[in-house]
C-alpha cells in the first residue's frame, strides 16, 4: 500500500530544509575558515590575531594547472616566531581536503600550531618559477574537521528524505 503525499510531504519539507540549512552553514564555514590570502612568494610576514592550529594551503583558479606538481612532496616550509626567532614545527599535510568552488580551488600543503598571536616569518621553498603563479595565492585557514563532513551528512540526508517523500507515494505493492 503506497504511502499518502500527506503523510511523506512534511518529511520532504523538513527534508529539504535540512539540506538548505547544512548547506549555508558549510558554504558560511569554509568562507569564515580564511584567516589571510597572500601571493605565492618564497619569503614573507604573518601577523596571526590568535593562537591554535592552521593549515597554509595554495589556492588557484579552477581550470589553471599553473599549480601542478606543487603540493607537499615538492615544496617545504618553515615558519619561525619574529618576536623569539624560535621556529615552530611544520608538518606536510599529504591527504588533506581539497576545497573546489565554482572559480577557485584550494588544498592543504602544510600545517603549524603558533603558541601565540604575533607577528612569523614564512619561508616556503621550492615554488617553480611558473606562469600562471600570479593568480595563485597562500591561503592561511583554520582547520575544517569533523564539522564539514556532519554538515555534508546533513545535505545527504536531507536531500534523500526530499527524495523518498516524492517516491515513496508513487511505488506500488
Amino acid at each position: 500500500m503506497p504511502l499518502s503525499h500527506a503523510v511523506t510531504l512534511p518529511f520532504g519539507a523538513l527534508g529539504l530544509a535540512l539540506a538548505v540549512y547544512c548547506g549555508r552553514r558549510l558554504i558560511g564555514f569554509l568562507k569564515n575558515s580564511v584567516v589571510g590570502r597572500w601571493p605565492v612568494v618564497e619569503r614573507q610576514n604573518l601577523e596571526l590575531s590568535e593562537s591554535g592550529r592552521f593549515l597554509l594551503n595554495i589556492e588557484c583558479p579552477q581550470l589553471s594547472f599553473s599549480d601542478f606538481g606543487m603540493g607537499a612532496l615538492t615544496l617545504s616550509a618553515s615558519v619561525t616566531d619574529a618576536s623569539t626567532g624560535r621556529e615552530i614545527p611544520v608538518r606536510k599535510v599529504l591527504f588533506g581536503a581539497e576545497v573546489k568552488g565554482f572559480s577557485k580551488r584550494r588544498r592543504p600543503l602544510f600545517s603549524f600550531e603558533p603558541e601565540h598571536a604575533g607577528s612569523y616569518h614564512l619561508v616556503v621553498n621550492g615554488i617553480p618559477d611558473r606562469k600562471g603563479l600570479e593568480k595563485c595565492n597562500f591561503l592561511l585557514c583554520r582547520p575544517l574537521g569533523i564539522r564539514v563532513v556532519a554538515l555534508i551528512v546533513g545535505i545527504v540526508v536531507g536531500f534523500v528524505s526530499l527524495a523518498l517523500s516524492v517516491v515513496l507515494p508513487l511505488a506500488k505493492s
